[in-house]
């Protein structure tokens, strides 16, 4: 091949600069894999998370139309107790002047 001694240096140069070059694509190819595959977890989890925030918003407007509905349970609820106190009331005063007769 070369006939001079700095040509084989050059060859054994060449060859390591070869060799490392091969070794850092390699490395650059399996670091390129594993920002693929963890971008990959994180589109996952950023989906599962988008889920969990959908039904956690669809119980919380569950729970909040519950409580809507029992607060209107309660004040119908309220409202009839009124007239039947109301018609106490009356009850006792008819009673109370019928006995004043």
């Amino acid at each position: 091949m070369f006939t001079c001694r700095g040509g084989a240096a050059i060859l054994v140069r060449t060859q390591s600069t070869c060799t490392r070059s091969f070794f850092w694509r390699l490395e650059v190819s399996v670091l390129t894999d594993q920002v693929e595959a963890q971008g990959e977890k994180i589109r996952d989890l950023e989906f599962c998370l988008e889920e969990h925030r959908e039904k956690l918003n669809a119980t919380e407007e569950m729970q909040q139309q519950g409580l809507m509905q029992e607060i209107s349970d309660l004040r119908l609820k309220v409202s009839e107790m009124d007239s039947e106190r109301l018609q106490y009331e009356k009850k006792l005063k008819s009673t109370k002047d019928e006995l004043h007769l």
